[in-house]
C-alpha cells in the first residue's frame, strides 16, 4: 500500500512538473527538424547541400530569425554573401521587438564578426593593391637598370674600342717618328 501511495505520489509531481514546465515554456514554438538539422550541419563545420529544404511557411519571429541567421552563415562559410544585405538582415533582427533576446544576442555577434570580415577584406585588398603597385615600380627599376647596364656595356666596348684605337694611333705615330729619325 505504501508502494502504490508512492506512486501515486511520483505521477503526481510529474505531471505537475510538466504542466508547470508547459506553463513556463509559454507557448514556445516547437524548432522544426529541418532547422534544427542544418543548424548542426553548419555548427560542426559544413555547409548546407540545398537550402530547399528550410522553405518552410514560419509564423514565429523567433524561427524566422533563426533561418535568417542560418542563412547567412551559410552563406559566409560559402563566401556567397553581400556585406550591405547581410548586415541589413542582422540589423532587422536585432531591432525586431518580437524576437527573443537570445537570438538578437547571436545577431549582435554575427553583425560584429561580419564587421571584421569586411574591414579584413578592405585591408586585404589595400594590401594588394599596393602589392600590385610595389610589383610595378620593382619591375620598371628592373628595367631600368637593365636599361643602365646595357649603356654601361655600350660605354664599356665604346671605350675598349677607343683605347685600342688610341694604342694604334700611339703605336702608328711612334712609327712614323722612327721613321723620320726623330726618336729611336
Amino acid at each position: 500500500m505504501p508502494g502504490a501511495v508512492l506512486t501515486k505520489a511520483a505521477l503526481f509531481i510529474s505531471a505537475f512538473l510538466l504542466a508547470f514546465e508547459i506553463i513556463l515554456t509559454g507557448c514556445a514554438p516547437m524548432v522544426p527538424p529541418e532547422i534544427l538539422d542544418a543548424e548542426d550541419r553548419i555548427a560542426s563545420g559544413r555547409t548546407l547541400d540545398s537550402t530547399k529544404s528550410l522553405d518552410l511557411k514560419l509564423s514565429a519571429p523567433d524561427m524566422i530569425a533563426r533561418r535568417k541567421i542560418l542563412l547567412i552563415v551559410d552563406s559566409i562559410i560559402n563566401e556567397e554573401y553581400s556585406t550591405a544585405e547581410t548586415k541589413s538582415a542582422l540589423k532587422g533582427i536585432q531591432d525586431d521587438p518580437e524576437v527573443s533576446r537570445d537570438i538578437k544576442i547571436d545577431a549582435g555577434y554575427l553583425l560584429s564578426m561580419v564587421d571584421k570580415i569586411d574591414s579584413r577584406n578592405k585591408d586585404i585588398e589595400r594590401l594588394q593593391n599596393k602589392n600590385s603597385r610595389l610589383v610595378g615600380e620593382r619591375n620598371d627599376a628592373e628595367r631600368a637598370l637593365k636599361d643602365k647596364d646595357a649603356r654601361i656595356d655600350e660605354l664599356v666596348t665604346a671605350n675598349e674600342e677607343l683605347q685600342f684605337k688610341l694604342k694604334k694611333l700611339e703605336e702608328t705615330y711612334q712609327k712614323a717618328e722612327k721613321r723620320r729619325g726623330i726618336r729611336k
